[in-house]
């Protein structure tokens, strides 16, 4: 059974290297918890980036998977290392 999708925590212009290393901390984390994550859940941004590098598995009819999980964006959320935003 899936469990909690995951709010994968990058900013926007996050490199995918970036965006796997902090996926695949989250996934450790939670399966060391005895907690199998349902999915991954990314700013608008980072998801616009992986269905550009997955594009032609998408097209293909695939569905968009990350460390083998299903990844949805946040609808509306940006994240930036901003000072105005405090990061």
């Amino acid at each position: 059974m899936s469990g909690e999708w995951l709010r994968v925590p990058c900013e926007d212009d996050a490199s995918l290297a970036a965006l796997l290393d902090e996926a695949r901390g989250l996934i450790v984390d939670a399966r060391e918890q005895g907690s199998e994550p349902g999915g991954l859940l990314v700013s608008d941004p980072l998801h616009e980036l992986l269905l550009r590098t997955k594009r032609h598995q998408i097209e293909h009819g695939a569905p968009l998977l990350v460390l083998g999980l299903p990844v949805a964006p946040i609808a509306g959320e940006r994240r930036s290392a901003s000072p105005a935003a405090g990061g």
